[in-house]
């Protein structure tokens, strides 16, 4: 097995209108334009998976260039060195606090909480 089994490229995509953000990834290496694609897609159509989102969306509508995207840089994923549990895409999140639907889209889900224990059992900054 290799050193790194395979890579994600980390990308914020913020919503003008709201000036909120979503942190992703993605194994395209293009700048984050297929996922944009993708979100836009989704919000279009009315089943994008952040019920926020959808919601924002269907109230400022918009097309792609209500949409910035910034890619950010890149994340290695190692089953042998478990590196997911310290990896770039949490740490934007937590930084720009994107869990909560006050500034972002992600879902505050509980793989979170676990992992800002992990980092500080590690005494991994977090941020």
């Amino acid at each position: 097995m290799a050193e790194y089994d395979f890579k994600h490229n980390i990308y914020v995509l913020t919503y003008l209108p709201t000036g909120k953000k979503y942190v992703g990834k993605t194994g395209y290496n293009d700048g984050g334009k297929v996922r944009l694609h993708f979100h836009i897609n989704k919000l279009q159509h009315g089943v994008h998976p952040s019920k926020q989102f959808q919601a924002d969306y269907e109230k400022y509508g918009g097309d792609k260039e209500s949409f910035k995207i910034e890619y950010v840089g890149v994340q290695w994923w190692s089953e042998k060195f478990k590196l997911k549990h310290f990896d770039l895409e949490k740490r934007l999140m937590l930084k720009l606090k994107t869990y909560d639907s006050r500034y972002g889209y992600n879902s505050q889900d509980p793989s979170m909480k676990r992992w800002i224990r992990k980092c500080r059992m590690y005494s991994v900054d977090a941020s």
